[in-house]
């Protein structure tokens, strides 16, 4: 099969995730204003990035769906359910060091209703001199869906710039 055939499958697949999510229901969902939800979206990312750069891995997974339904796919890999990604969170970045200053920009928040969002974006971690390491870059992608009167990251596909 070719990489454009497998491109066209991942994405298909990926937007059939989407569309099933959306349109699932959920009794909890609160309706928002598309002001009012951007906002929202906006302020949960700056929570996540206020989260890392103090270290706290707990809070930056406060931002998850808490659902053994939650999917985090990153370097290659496909990690399913809330403990398991904040267990590969805190198994990688276990040092202040290591989790470097964290940085989002590029934000674009579409709305696909009024309780679910998909956000592409740029992320960047930076480093002190002392660590040695460069710094590294990539974009993301986020499903967000309101959850108990709450926006929640129920997909993230994470990649690395080469």
């Amino acid at each position: 099969m070719s990489y454009s055939r497998i491109a066209k499958a991942i994405t298909v697949g990926f937007y059939l995730v989407v569309v099933s999510t959306v349109f699932s229901g959920n009794q909890n969902n609160q309706r928002h204003s598309d002001q009012d939800a951007e906002k929202a979206i906006a302020e949960l990312l700056q929570s996540q990035v206020a989260c890392w750069n103090r270290g706290d891995i707990d809070g930056f997974m406060d931002t998850y769906w808490e659902s053994e339904e939650l999917t985090f796919c990153s370097s290659g890999k496909i990690t399913r359910g809330w403990l398991k990604t904040k267990e590969r969170y805190k198994k990688n970045y276990d040092t202040p060091e290591k989790m470097g200053h964290l940085d989002f920009d590029d934000l674009e928040i579409t709305l696909i209703s009024d309780n679910a969002a998909l956000v592409i974006g740029t992320w960047k971690l930076s480093f002190s001199e002392a660590t040695g390491k460069s710094p590294v870059s990539g974009k993301y992608s986020l499903v967000l869906k309101v959850i108990d009167k709450r926006w929640k990251i129920i997909h993230d596909h994470t990649s690395v710039a080469e």
